[in-house]
């Protein structure tokens, strides 16, 4: 029987990502989280990690475990059934959805790097080979060549329908088109689409509220040693809150 989870992930050797961190609710209070809590710190060693938590498990994590750095804002998860794609931008001659190929994948790495400060190379070659979900870029006309601008993923959600992570775009329109394309293209976001959302982007909780989410729940993101920051005004739709940065 599983009696416990807890995922800690390095983004690169410096910093970590914990998530999934779980015990079985009548086994609590047998010392089984604890461990599991100890084994991931000897893991982590001095580097710096990031956890999301709830307002009510705040204290726990800031005071308590040793994450005293809170970004002044939150991650926003949205789910919802009642969807209006059709309200965002629609690709264009000069702005179109393409799938990423062995030709633009370095581009859409490189894309990413410039997001998130550094090589996340295995991450993203991963999400773009992912059998069960749509990897999509959106590239821009300059000069006469196809410029990458930004990429998406939807994919199957564990807990039913679709899952979009992530959306990174240069522009919010950009987001708008790529976001319209993955939820157009992939049946299951009719059933359920859940997107989570970082509330310092306004953008982002705009094309949530086009698409058709109204309400959300609020995940706060701890930090070990320092608040981490990336190119949240590009960060559309964050790519999977446990398992990675944004």
């Amino acid at each position: 029987m599983l009696v416990g989870t807890c995922c800690c992930v390095m983004q690169h050797p410096s910093l970590f990502s914990i998530g999934f961190y779980y015990v079985r609710r009548k086994l609590r209070g047998c010392g089984f989280g604890l461990r599991l809590w100890t084994a991931m710190s000897q893991r982590l060693g001095d580097s710096n990690a990031s956890l999301n938590c709830t307002a009510k498990e705040l204290g726990l994590y800031r005071n308590r475990l040793g994450y005293p750095f809170v970004q002044p804002w939150a991650i926003l998860v949205y789910v919802s059934s009642a969807l209006t794609p059709e309200k965002l931008p629609e690709p264009s001659n000069e702005l179109r959805v393409v799938p990423v190929d062995r030709t633009l994948l370095p581009h859409v790495i490189a894309y990413d790097t410039s997001v998130h400060c550094y090589d996340r190379t295995e991450t993203v070659t991963l999400t773009v080979r992912d059998a069960n979900g749509l990897t999509r870029a959106v590239v821009q006309r300059k000069s006469g060549q196809d410029v990458v601008c930004g990429f998406g993923r939807i994919g199957r959600c564990t807990l039913g329908g679709a899952i979009v992570g992530p959306i990174y775009a240069e522009h919010p329109d950009f987001a708008g088109v790529l976001l319209r394309t993955l939820v157009e293209g992939y049946p299951l976001a009719r059933d359920r689409l859940c997107i989570k959302v970082l509330g310092c982007n306004p953008g982002g909780t705009r094309l949530a509220q086009t698409l058709g989410f109204v309400d959300c729940t609020e995940v706060l993101r701890c930090y070990r040693k320092q608040n981490v920051h990336v190119r949240f005004e590009e960060i559309y739709v964050v790519h999977d809150i446990s398992f990675c940065t944004f």
